[in-house]
């Protein structure tokens, strides 16, 4: 979707914004009283690379108060008044049950940030966190240098806050540190088999929205964030890829969440802690995509971007019979790579051709990627 047909929803602030600001920081917030102020302080301590405090109009916050039934607004215009030099809008809906949620909230602050920002340049950032969270010190600087470099978007990494971790029950931590290693082995694994010359290692697989920024010029292209339930984050990557645009996963863009059981999304960070701790309780094993599985995935995918670069010079004889076809045909219809996997229905077609276990218990499968990671690039692969 092109910046043509896209069509924000109405601005949830009229006024404009200050000629020098380069990024609006978006927090949509459903009753996090305890938790706010702390948020909000870590956004006025931004500094940049040198540690300085970022001039005052440099950036901005948008904060959006959905259907709130705490002390959440009286928290955040006490924080106003202690902080006037923080340029900081506030807004306050009650929506109806059924949109009621993170994604229309995220909807109605981004398409906001939007509509403030692009007037004065198609790079400009819209930077999401989440009420809970607390950015590093230089968070919004990391994510506009991630921009400047030439990103689309960014992904941050999500840690969690001084002793969360501590908090969990042992079996949770487990899960969480396997899970953890896991992530990290299939990120170098992806980099290995199927480089994005926009994302290169050191990077990691976080991409929620908690930590996701992106320019003003590609949000319009993608046609704004999907406002669904759950998972309005996934959506939006999912809408950037097959746009093509450049998404980087930087390792040095960092905030801190909590551990908290009782999260606000119906699926997130909490669901899953949720789902280790039944785990744990039951006994039950902690299953993962296999490194067999993954090993074959990225290897299609780095052949079929290879296809797609030889604009349909390529030998469809070296792919399976089944694909030649699909292959064929969307060769002559699709005009980027995003497309081009779209149209074919990689994972479909991925998962048609493999002949082998999908999945295994979590511990097997780490030690399989760093045998796989180890003989496809050497001993200091995982360095």
């Amino acid at each position: 979707m092109s910046s043509q047909t896209f069509r924000p929803r109405p601005p949830l602030v009229e006024t404009p914004a200050h000629q020098d600001c380069r990024a609006c920081v978006i927090v949509p917030v459903r009753n996090e009283e305890d938790t706010l102020a702390a948020t909000l302080d870590a956004l006025a301590g931004q500094v940049d690379a040198s540690g300085r405090s970022l001039p005052a109009h440099s950036f901005e916050i948008l904060l959006l108060l959905n259907n709130c039934t705490d002390q959440s607004a009286a928290v955040t215009r006490q924080w106003a008044r202690e902080h006037p030099h923080v340029t900081l809008h506030v807004c306050v809906v009650d929506l109806p049950p059924e949109q009621a949620h993170v994604g229309t909230a995220r909807r109605l602050l981004m398409d906001t940030a939007w509509q403030r920002l692009h007037r004065h340049g198609p790079r400009r950032g819209i930077l999401s966190t989440d009420s809970d969270t607390i950015a590093a010190p230089d968070w919004v600087a990391r994510n506009l240098a991630a921009l400047d470099q030439g990103a689309d978007a960014v992904g941050g990494v999500i840690q969690w806050k001084p002793g969360n971790l501590e908090q969990l029950t042992p079996g949770v931590r487990q899960a969480f540190w396997r899970d953890f290693r896991y992530q990290r082995l299939v990120a170098r694994l992806e980099d290995l088999l199927d480089p994005q010359p926009g994302d290169p290692w050191p990077r990691h697989l976080h991409h929620f929205g908690a930590s996701l920024a992106c320019t003003t010029e590609i949000y319009a292209r993608v046609g704004g964030m999907p406002p669904v339930k759950p998972l309005e984050d996934a959506a939006f990557v999912d809408a950037l890829r097959a746009s093509d645009a450049r998404l980087r996963h930087d390792p040095s863009v960092i905030v801190y969440t909590s551990s908290r059981l009782d999260g606000r999304a119906e699926v997130g960070l909490s669901h899953q802690l949720r789902l280790w701790q039944q785990m744990a309780e039951e006994s039950l094993p902690h299953q993962v995509p296999s490194a067999a599985w993954l090993t074959h995935r990225f290897r299609w995918l780095r052949r079929l971007r290879r296809l797609h670069r030889a604009s349909g010079s390529g030998n469809l004889e070296a792919y399976p019979l089944q694909w030649r076809g699909i292959l064929h045909a969307a060769q002559h219809t699709t005009h980027s790579i995003g497309q081009f996997l779209a149209e074919i229905d990689c994972n479909r077609l991925i998962e048609e051709t493999f002949r082998g276990q999908r999945e295994g218990a979590i511990p097997a499968v780490n030690r399989n990627l760093v045998r796989v990671i180890r003989r496809t690039a050497g001993p200091y692969a995982l360095m």
